[in-house]
């Protein structure tokens, strides 16, 4: 909900976070690479694109203002990113920055292809990128053309944290139980001070 809430802001030019914040890759379903090696990662929980180097550096992220639902993103000839759904058919063109160039209605785009992703590309150059959506560690593994893997883009520890819905969900539950028990030592704690106050030692004569 909030990735479709910023996704409908962008739509009307409101940015509601900065392109700077990195998000989880959270069940990335589709990914893209351009003449540059810049690879695109389109997460379904959050509805946001983001952009990493050909080092798996972090560049910057955008909202895309789509439903939940089957997915299509595939990068064109001029490096202008197109993202589709096939619900309601909308049809985005971005350039590389995350600037909206066009936006249509197409319910045939990209219809010569899986419904969902595509979670698997090749470069100019010959190397495979893979978008592995397992279960708490997502993450994007390139494969050059002499077959060796490299685990590209995943999410540190901070970020893993914080990913919807699980495990968030955990570490906030996990958090409310700590404040539990803390206020309930601090609420033995005070009894334990009050009897003392109440019952106190004789005093020497």
């Amino acid at each position: 909900m909030f990735g479709g809430a910023c996704g409908i802001g962008s739509d009307f030019g409101i940015r509601m976070v900065s392109s700077k914040a990195r998000f989880p890759l959270a069940a990335p379903l589709a990914i893209a690479v351009d003449s540059k090696e810049r690879v695109y990662c389109l997460s379904r929980f959050y509805n946001r694109v983001q952009v990493f180097d050909s080092e798996g550096k972090f560049l910057r992220g955008w909202f895309v203002g789509i439903p939940k639902g089957s997915y299509r993103m595939s990068m064109d000839e001029h490096d202008h990113l197109r993202v589709a759904t096939e619900r309601w058919g909308t049809h985005f063109i971005f350039d590389a920055n995350g600037t909206l160039l066009d936006k249509t209605k197409d319910y045939t785009f990209f219809d010569d292809i899986a419904s969902v992703g595509p979670i698997e590309v090749n470069d100019v150059f010959g190397s495979v990128y893979k978008a592995e959506d397992i279960w708490l560690s997502p993450k994007v593994v390139k494969i050059s053309p002499s077959g060796e893997a490299t685990v590209l883009i995943y999410d540190p520890f901070g970020l893993w944290v914080v990913t919807v819905p699980f495990p968030a969900f955990a570490f906030l539950m996990g958090s409310i139980f700590l404040l539990f028990i803390l206020s309930k030592f601090e609420e033995k704690q005070n009894i334990g001070k009050s009897d003392t106050d109440a019952c106190p030692s004789a005093v020497k004569m």
